[in-house]
């Protein structure tokens, strides 16, 4: 096993998860930033560099792309 700052896509290694977040079962969180007060629904993809802002809910099997800005106040579903 091999630990990292930084993975090869430039987007930093860690994880952070705010404060009231919900993160259903199934969901797979990977190098990105949840803010608080955020819904994760069930397998769920968050993948690496996404970053989802206070109060926003992620359906149920959405997948969000690396990289992406999930704003506030926001519903995201899909892929």
């Amino acid at each position: 096993m091999t630990c990292t700052n930084e993975l090869e896509s430039g987007f930093p290694a860690d994880t952070e998860i705010g404060n009231y977040v919900t993160i259903r079962q199934g969901a797979m969180l990977t190098s990105c930033i949840i803010q608080d007060e955020t819904y994760i629904g069930m397998n769920a993809i968050i993948q690496e560099g996404s970053v989802v802002e206070s109060r926003v809910i992620v359906a149920p099997g959405a997948v969000v792309s690396p990289g992406t800005l999930i704003p506030s106040g926001q519903y995201w579903g899909g892929n």
